[in-house]
């Protein structure tokens, strides 16, 4: 038992271990944070993954390390994660620039790097943070991609899903008792981006569930409970109006199509409970956060239903803004960005006091993640950044290509495509895609934890399609 638990879940552990931690830095503190644990983490993982990766049936430990190696020297994400490390670590070491003031533009700017011909950042504690968080993902995702099994995989993501859910559990308790900042990120939701976290880990946590009851293995009911009724209480509470009804509305369309990928798996009688139970849990969280707290945050926001394009039309008159200068600021560095947080240092120089009026509570924002990106890593690092989800992409599509032409042998043979592959893929997918389109007028990927659950998922995915 001690020697399974550690040749095929212990990397795991480390792994996952390591991304929750990245959920307890707030979005506050994040400046106040080096992420130097992340370094620290990173090397354990490393140690891991070389002395204990998993071992597959009839490999031996020193077989299954030669494996992991091997793989590793061949990963073409390996290669593009690093550049991106390298390029991050530049910045890191060319930053740290002096303001000066221009007098013909009559504005204060940062003095050119002292590498002028190399990325550089204005603060290069913010390159250095971002460098940490880069150097654990590159490590995080070699080790998954190469030393992990699938069944460590399904557990990592199946406790993850539960994690999450504790987590959304105690925001939304430490906000309704008045703990700051949770109580005021349940009413500023685009600055904190926990209703995207926590949609997200639903959304896979759906799919948790459903492979769970396929599959035989975890514990599909503290899934159900921890991973989805406790993660959409938090996106009732934390996520904006608009994201609010999204997600509640997604969710009860992906319960239906677990139901739908289950029934081969389950008898009857246990999806029509299953379909009450569900129907019992979301009336329960929506009527108490409605009527047992009619002065809360997801009280407010039903009451202003009717306001919602309201609310659409300022944020977009911000968002006009925001990606307006950003795309200012760019063109002023062009192949090597701004820097990491260029944007919220260059902002001052390229507003008036009347749109910067606009921006100021939460400048560091551009509320499209892909415009700020273009605006702090440029043409070289935005093109690294696409490389490496270019190889995350290839063998998922690869991988689906493959289930697609192939049927399966099992139970689901037969069925339509979307009720033959894994639901943790179905969902996988959905969360992924919805974070990405959500990034487009929010900024999501401006949290940490919100980027290592899009990689963890994405690193993932495959190992639930056929090979060959």
């Amino acid at each position: 038992m001690l020697q399974r638990l550690f040749t095929k879940y212990w990397l795991a552990f480390n792994i996952g271990f390591t991304v929750v931690l990245t959920w307890l830095i707030l979005p506050q503190s994040i400046r106040s944070s080096s992420f130097s644990f992340l370094l620290l983490m990173s090397f354990l993982i490393v140690e891991m993954t070389l002395l204990l990766p998993s071992v597959y049936r009839g490999e031996t430990l020193q077989t299954a390390r030669v494996r992991a190696l091997s793989n590793l020297t061949h990963d073409g994400f390996a290669y593009t994660a690093l550049f991106v490390l390298l390029y991050l670590g530049v910045q890191w070491l060319n930053g740290g620039l002096e303001s000066v003031y221009d007098i013909r533009a009559g504005v204060w700017g940062y003095q050119a790097p002292d590498a002028g011909w190399l990325p550089g950042s204005v603060k290069s504690g913010d390159a250095f943070r971002a460098f940490n968080v880069a150097a654990a993902l590159l490590i995080i995702g070699c080790a998954l991609r190469n030393a992990v099994g699938k069944r460590a995989k399904r557990a990592l993501l199946q406790w993850l899903s539960v994690c999450s859910g504790v987590f959304a559990l105690f925001a939304v308790a430490k906000g309704l008792l008045g703990g700051e900042p949770y109580s005021a990120y349940m009413h500023t939701p685009l600055t904190c981006g926990w209703g995207t976290f926590f949609g997200f880990w639903m959304i896979v946590a759906i799919g948790a569930f459903a492979e769970s009851l396929s599959a035989q293995s975890g514990r599909p009911y503290l899934v159900y409970v921890f991973g989805i009724a406790f993660n959409l209480i938090g996106v009732l509470f934390y996520a904006s109006l608009p994201a609010m009804l999204f997600y509640s509305a997604l969710s009860i369309i992906l319960m239906v199509y677990a139901g739908i990928s289950i029934a081969f798996h389950a008898p009857k009688h246990f999806n029509v409970k299953m379909f009450f139970l569900t129907v019992l849990v979301y009336l329960s969280i929506l009527g108490g956060g409605y009527f047992a707290l009619p002065e809360g945050a997801v009280a407010s926001k039903i009451n202003n239903v009717s306001e919602i394009t309201e609310h659409f039309e300022q944020i977009a008159a911000t968002r006009s803004v925001r990606m307006d200068a950003a795309m200012q600021i760019w063109q002023d560095h062009i192949w090597y960005g701004s820097g990491v947080n260029g944007f919220e240092h260059y902002l001052g120089s390229v507003l008036d006091d009347q749109a910067w009026s606009k921006v100021r509570a939460d400048k560091g924002f551009v509320y499209n993640d892909m415009v700020q990106i273009l605006c702090e890593f440029g043409i070289l690092g935005s093109a690294a950044l696409a490389a490496v989800i270019v190889t995350l992409l290839v063998p998922l599509f690869y991988r689906a290509h493959i289930a697609w032409v192939k049927d399966t042998r099992d139970a689901n043979a037969g069925r339509k495509y979307i009720l033959r592959i894994s639901p943790f893929v179905v969902t996988g997918v959905i969360a992924t895609l919805v974070c990405l389109a959500e990034s487009l007028a929010a900024s999501p990927f401006r949290m940490p934890a919100m980027v290592f659950s899009f990689f963890v998922v994405l690193l993932t995915m495959p190992a639930f399609l056929p090979a060959r």
